[in-house]
């Protein structure tokens, strides 16, 4: 092996990653102070997205391909749709957000402080619509740099093996939107557990 190549993440390395990430992360709720409270809080959210995110990727492959056909830029697909492959990928990334999410979701309901309050007046820092905007704008900045600074690190070889799968899909569909590694997911997603904090004042009624 080359030097050079020595810290370059090997495709075996990815391969075994992809299952053992998420095992470990769905381990961990055995390390939440009521353990039965995380993995209800994990699987309400996992099965809410799986079935939303599904519905509404079908919604949009069923109009791309037969309300607006007129309208795409490539007329027509060179390849067949890797739908089982797309969905399975799509599957595991919001299995590992549902597992970060769950955190937060768990604390919540014990009743522990989050980011998270009741009411919208609660979320306006100051109490001013002014300061909530900015907050707002500075969050949307925050996650869209957080993004791209993720998007470029993973174009590094040493790493690219874990991000090669969001380039899988040459003809993708609306299923392949969150075709990521889990260690990808893992790494965009994480920020998520700030929603554990006090004090961020995020508006989410929950009932």
């Amino acid at each position: 092996m080359c030097c050079k190549d020595f810290f370059v993440v090997s495709k075996g390395t990815a391969d075994a990653l992809y299952w053992l990430q998420p095992l470990l992360l769905f381990l961990a709720g055995l390390l939440f102070a009521e353990p039965a409270v995380w993995y209800r809080s994990f699987l309400s959210c996992f099965v809410t997205l799986e079935l939303s995110v599904l519905a509404i990727s079908l919604l949009f492959d069923v109009l791309a391909n037969h309300a607006f056909t007129e309208k795409r830029i490539q007329k027509q697909k060179k390849r067949n749709p890797l739908y089982v492959q797309e969905i399975a990928s799509c599957t595991m990334t919001l299995l590992t957000f549902s597992q970060l999410m769950a955190w937060p979701l768990a604390r919540r309901a014990l009743g522990r402080p989050t980011a998270f309050v009741d009411t919208f007046a609660d979320s306006m820092p100051l109490g001013s619509s002014l300061f909530f905007v900015l907050k707002m704008c500075l969050f949307v900045l925050l996650a869209d740099t957080w993004t791209y600074m993720k998007h470029r690190a993973l174009h590094h070889r040493t790493v690219y093996v874990f991000h090669k799968i969001h380039h899988t899909f040459h003809d993708p569909t609306a299923f392949a939107a969150f075709a990521l590694h889990p260690v990808e997911a893992l790494i965009t997603f994480c920020p998520v557990m700030l929603f554990s904090v006090d004090g961020l004042g995020i508006y989410a009624p929950f009932h």
